[in-house]
């Protein structure tokens, strides 16, 4: 008799996980929800391990998500794509990725895609990527998504993240937004401090590209001490927006700074002739090849505050990490005419004493003709290699983007560019080539 009721009991024990996660089909690593409800969903969050792959069904095509999906392992969920399926998050936050430590360890990738989320119109955020006190650099793949009516009148954005994440966001939609699409905070995190400058190309960095934004209002913002890479995305704006892109530097309400960027290779089209102001106010920054058309691009560059210490910002005061600093600024077109960087702007408060031209930033030289002159000394010279051999005079810091060099565009047949810079011993050095492009998660190739 108790031979029996052992066995039963074992066979309830082994039971069990089908029955907590009945709405769960498919073994790992291929599970299937057994509806696009979040409780459905969410059964297959639990039941998941690492790598997982979780696949949503369309269903009827909507379903509204009354609580936030909380996902902490590294897995995909799949969507059927974003024109089958739409997810109204009814909370304050649609999905939270809060990455745990063997996610982070081992760089297990959180994958999202094939989704519409719609805010309707209320001051929800879908995604957010962290939470403050984060450590390591836990990875995102986040793409073919729409982004649709999230009004974020406080200011956060429909995708946002605190702390350090690299990855890729690519060839998502935002549309119909009323506020910031994305937003990132870096939460002074040890891998992303007040104290280290920010390197130029590096991969523990999360880029965005190949995305379209739909745009009524600021896209993108960002500060407390992080960074992002923006590049080859379409803007669509249907205003003037002062600014299209917003970076934070050190302001004394306790709105801490960028500490640096790459803004590049990327389209904005100005229909109806408005203005798309590029805000750059704190860390490195290198903004190049962008194109307008019809209407006019304004590049600024400032600092919002000259002290070293304003507000709740702690920093070091002797390296100065939050000024603009080692910024270059070439190849932006408004209209097909080169459009160079100013610094400030009329109507508004900042601070000039700490940052001039040549010296911290650097615009295109619009007066220097490759292949005949022989000295650089303010700006970017343009040419080839052949023509960047001839400047036997430069002074330190002046840069020199070689057109026939490096190629990291797999897009395009040939040489992309590379930018070289002059040292203190009168010499060009390679000092920034573009991240591989596409992402190599897009391609596959990691």
């Amino acid at each position: 008799m108790m031979k029996r009721i052992f066995i039963i009991i074992m066979l309830l024990v082994l039971a069990m996980p089908a029955f907590l996660y009945a709405a769960c089909g498919g073994p790992s690593p291929n599970l299937v929800a057994a509806s696009h409800s979040y409780s459905d969903v969410n059964d297959c969050v639990v039941a998941s391990t690492y790598d997982d792959t979780i696949t949503v069904p369309a269903g009827d095509g909507s379903e509204t998500w009354a609580s936030t999906l909380v996902i902490s392992k590294g897995v995909r969920l799949k969507g059927p794509g974003s024109g089958s399926l739409t997810i109204y998050t009814n909370a304050s936050l649609g999905i939270s990725l809060t990455p745990d430590a063997t996610s982070v360890t081992n760089g297990h990738v959180f994958e999202i895609d094939g989704f519409t989320f719609d805010g309707g119109s209320s001051d929800d955020v879908a995604i957010q990527l962290g939470s403050a006190g984060q450590t390591g650099y836990p990875v995102v793949n986040f793409h073919d998504n729409i982004i649709q009516n999230y009004a974020s009148a406080s200011g956060y954005g429909s995708f946002r993240y605190n702390g350090p994440w690299k990855g890729v966001v690519y060839n998502n939609t935002w549309t119909g937004n009323a506020k910031h699409c994305f937003r990132h905070l870096g939460d002074q995190a040890a891998q992303w401090n007040w104290a280290d400058f920010y390197t130029y190309a590096t991969s523990d960095v999360l880029f965005f590209e190949d995305n379209t934004f739909n745009a009524s209002f600021t896209v993108s913002s960002g500060g407390w001490s992080s960074r992002a890479v923006i590049r080859f995305n379409q803007y669509n704006i249907s205003t003037n927006l002062y600014p299209l892109v917003d970076e934070h530097g050190n302001q004394p309400s306790g709105v801490c700074a960028m500490m640096g960027y790459e803004f590049y290779k990327n389209t904005i089209n100005a229909s109806g002739g408005y203005t798309a102001r590029i805000a750059m106010r704190g860390g490195r920054v290198m903004q190049w090849g962008n194109e307008l058309t019809n209407g006019t691009y304004e590049p600024l560059v400032w600092n919002d505050d000259c002290e070293d210490e304003p507000g709740t910002c702690a920093r070091d005061g002797d390296t100065q990490t939050f000024f603009i600093q080692d910024s270059y600024h070439f190849r932006n077109l408004d209209d097909g005419t080169l459009r160079a960087t100013t610094e400030g702007f009329t109507g508004g408060s900042y601070c000039d004493s700490e940052i001039t031209e040549n010296a911290q930033w650097w615009n295109e030289n619009a007066t220097f003709t490759p292949g005949t002159d022989t000295t650089l000394a303010t700006g970017i010279g343009i040419g080839t290699a052949a023509q960047m051999a001839i400047v036997d005079t430069c002074t330190e810091g002046v840069g020199f983007w070689v057109t026939d060099e490096s190629e990291w565009n797999s897009n395009q047949a040939g040489n992309d560019g590379r930018l070289y810079r002059c040292n203190a011993s009168n010499t060009f050095v390679l000092y920034y080539t573009p991240a591989a492009y596409p992402h190599t998660l897009q391609t596959g190739d990691i």
